[in-house]
Order: structure tokens, then sequence, then C-alpha cells
């Protein structure tokens, strides 16, 4: 599993919208490496959650970003989504920051500093919304600051030497140019100098990569009293979980597998650990054929090998995806293969020769998406596919079994495009599945080509904030079902 480790966090405070509220945006940045130490890069799935505490308990707010790392850099601005608002009951106690990077687990969490509640004011919040106070009402303030003029990029600063306050430089240092100065630059401690409360030991440094070498290399004598996630570790090999602890059980993930949760029997769930890398889009496919000139329709014309659907429909009677069966079994009995992608994919390009009418390909795509909100949220593929209405073969689009589009009476001698927005409902998992026939026959010399051709451009499988890609497809029980 990769192992991901943040630095300068930065916590910033956002303008609020109104004069008596606590701040509703936060501006939060920070850097991102990997366990080698390198900086992190490109787009990545960040998930950030607040908690009331350091360790355990239930959070208070929590939304997902598509973020674009540079260096190691990022940038986010928690509660700019109207789906995910920072009330400003959340800052009524201590807070505590969790991030989460793609599927990996959640990084330790980071106390939240002060700055965010700077903007609440015991008077401030006592003053009814657009009220103003006269600056002769207030006492106990400087009466030179208010003859003080400065100019752009100056701070008012007090003159010992003259026992006035004058107009100079703003010289203070940046966030980011004090984490250039500490990572970049030796520094001369003091021998007294404390960090945490504790002394600064002298000595070799180890990084991450020779500590995780020590603690998977080394058989460890753990003290009795230790917990991993809250959870007191216990004899034995491996566990499952009854609803309330940690038992013994004789299960474990076959070699090159890891743990991934709990399912609702207590049993473990795993996935391929290098699944838990990805942090794009994860799909599964296929393409198949649907007649062979020696014994006429595959499998007998039956619908148990193509998704609930009739391999005559697919291609000779304009089949489309929202036909497809509400049986799970039959959807992953067509859906074999696993796809990963970024912002766009070529899922399907293929060029094959033809010897009859019924010599036909179809293509499909099937996502499995998060809407981790409260509210339905629009996603805009822009989905390129082949088609050809003279002989029945369509391209089609369903959300969850809906007839969200199809090609109709198009016949498509190269690819076309559609982009069709499709509305994500709220607080479940959905099922999108993509269709694509094949186009108009070319001839080639004595030969007929066709072309089957399924793509995803535009970066539009970025998706927006508050969804995700979720590869549950092995243990799905419906296309909807509940997070």
């Amino acid at each position: 599993m990769k192992r991901f480790a943040p630095i300068a966090l930065l916590v910033a405070l956002a303008v609020p919208i109104r004069t008596n509220a606590v701040p509703i945006q936060i501006v939060q940045q920070g850097r991102l490496l990997d366990a080698a130490g390198g900086p992190v890069n490109g787009l990545q799935q960040l998930r950030v959650t607040l908690y009331p505490q350091e360790t355990g308990g239930s959070p208070v707010w929590s939304d997902v970003f598509s973020v674009n790392f540079q260096d190691g850099y990022y940038t986010l601005v928690l509660g700019e989504n109207p789906f995910t608002p920072l009330g400003s009951e959340v800052f009524n106690t201590d807070l505590y920051y969790g991030l989460t990077v793609g599927f990996a687990p959640e990084l330790p969490r980071t106390p939240i500093t002060s700055v965010p509640f700077a903007i609440r004011a015991a008077s401030a919040d006592s003053l009814a919304p657009g009220s103003t106070v006269d600056w002769s009402a207030l006492t106990n303030t400087p009466d030179t600051l208010g003859d003080l003029s400065c100019s752009d990029g100056q701070i008012a600063q007090w003159d010992q030497g003259s026992s006035a306050w004058v107009c100079g430089a703003d010289e203070g240092l940046t966030d980011l140019e004090v984490v250039g100065i500490v990572e970049g630059s030796p520094l001369n401690l003091d021998p007294n100098t404390l960090i945490g409360g504790e002394a600064v030991v002298t000595g070799p440094s180890y990084g991450d990569a020779d500590v995780q070498t020590f603690v998977e290399g080394t058989e460890l004598n753990l003290d009795g009293g230790t917990t991993i996630g809250g959870i007191e570790v216990s004899s034995g090999e491996h566990t499952t979980y009854d609803g309330s602890d940690f038992v013994t059980s004789g299960q474990e993930c076959t070699s090159g597998r890891v743990v991934t949760g709990v399912d609702s029997s207590g049993n473990l769930t795993c996935q391929d650990a290098t699944d838990t890398l990805h942090t794009g889009a994860v799909y599964r496919w296929t393409t198949f054929h649907t007649h062979q000139h020696r014994a006429s329709w595959i499998d007998g014309n039956s619908t148990r090998l193509f998704g609930g659907v009739n391999p005559s429909t697919w291609t000779d009677g304009n089949a489309q995806a929202n036909q497809m069966s509400p049986d799970m079994e039959l959807i992953r009995t067509l859906f074999t293969r696993k796809g990963y992608a970024g912002a766009n994919a070529n899922v399907i390009s293929d060029v094959y020769l033809m010897f009859s009418s019924t010599t036909a390909q179809m293509g499909a795509v099937l996502f499995r998406i998060e809407n981790t909100t409260n509210s339905p949220i629009t996603w805009t593929p822009h989905f390129q596919y082949t088609c050809y209405a003279g002989w029945s073969e369509r391209a089609s689009i369903s959300l969850n079994r809906a007839s969200n589009w199809n090609s109709g009476g198009q016949n498509c001698n190269d690819e076309a495009q559609t982009n069709t927005s499709l509305s994500i409902p709220a607080n479940q998992i959905s099922t999108v599945v993509f269709i694509s026939g094949s186009n108009t026959t070319y001839s080639v010399s004595s030969f007929q080509e066709r072309y089957l051709g399924l793509h995803f451009v535009d970066n539009s499988l970025v998706l927006p904030n508050g969804l995700r890609y979720i590869d549950d497809l092995d243990t799905a029980t419906s296309w909807l079902q509940a997070r």
C-alpha cells in the first residue's frame, strides 16, 4: 500500500459571508510527500474530515476533492461546496484535521489552530446583521492611529525612540517562505531546544522507509495494552468483526491482497493491493460478438451471458443499456474486465472484418459512482461512440436502468460524441452503463471493414466534488443502492 506523509499543513481563514457569523470557508494548504520522501504530483482524490477529538469518535464534517498536486503542494477551500457547507456549530469545539488520499488509510489527525476561530469575537457575536459601531464609541483605542496614513504595503509600527506609531514596510515572511527556509537550510538550534515538549536528540536520523523496513522485517514485542485504531491488539492471527469488538477467527486475505473493510456479516473484505494506489476512474468493461455463421446466434441466443439481453437484440434489434437485467449476477457475468483511467480513457478502439450483416461487435463500460452528499450532483461525461441504425446497432447510456440517451436513427461513418448530463442521486451508489455499437461498413479491396470505438474525452472522467468512483461490482446487490 502506498504511504503518504503530509507536511506543512497550513490553515488560513477565508472571508465570512455575514457580519456576525463564524467563518464558513477555510483555505487549507499543505504539502504531501510519499514514503520515499518525494513530493506527490498529478491528480489525486482527497477526503478531508474534521473530528472533535484526536482519535476515534464521529466526524462533524467531511468532503471529497479532486486535487492536482504540483511538487507536493496543494490548496483546498473547505466549505465552498454548497452541498457540504461548514456551519458555525462545527467550530464550537476543538477540531482535528483528517486527510485520506485515494483508497489509502486516513493519515494521523492534525489539530487545527485557533486561526479559523479568530473572526468570532465575543462582541461581534452580539451584533445584529448589518449593524455598525462608531469609532468614538470604542474605548482604550490608540488615538494616534486615527491620524496615521500608510501607503500600500506598509503597516503600523511602534517606534520606541519617538514613543509614537509610524508607518513601516511589512518585512514578515509568508508561510511558504518559512517552509522553504526550514526545509532548505541547515539550522543551528540551541542545545535546550524542545519540539513538542521533548528534547532534540542528536545522532543518526531515520526516514519513513527505514522505519517501515524495520517494523516489517523485525519481530516486535508489543505491550499488552497496545491499540490499533482504538482497538486493543489481541493474540491470534486473523480477526473478524462481531459488531462491537474484534474476535479471533481463521480469516485472511490471500497473497497480494489487502483488507479494505468489514461486510454486513462481520467478515473481512479484501482487494488487490495495487487497486488501493489508484485514485482516478475505476471501471468494468467488455466487448463481444453476438453471431457466428456455423451455429447462428451465440449460446443459442440466450440472455445469460449478455447482461439479460438476447444476442440478436443487441445487434439486430436496437437493444439499449436500460434493457439490461436488474440481476447484478448477470451484470457481473458480462462485465468481466477491469480498467483504470485518469481524466480520459480510450476504452475500446477495434477494427475488424465482416462477412455478413450479422457480423457485428458491441462494446460496453460500467461505472459505480458514490454521491457522498445530501443532494443530487450532475456529472456530464463526454462520450465518443460508434453506431449503425441501418443494422439496428445503437449506442446508449443508462443511469440506474433509466433510458438517459440513445443514438436513435444515427449511422456513424466515424466516431460521434454526446455530452449527456446525468443527475447522480444523493447518498447512494449508482450504476452508469455506456453502450457502443460498430460503425457503417467500408470496402477495402475484397473485404468489408468495420470499427468499434468507445472513448471518454475532454477530462470528463474527473468527477465533481462530492462524487467518487467505487470498485464494488463483485459485491453489488442492485444498480442503485445505499452507501
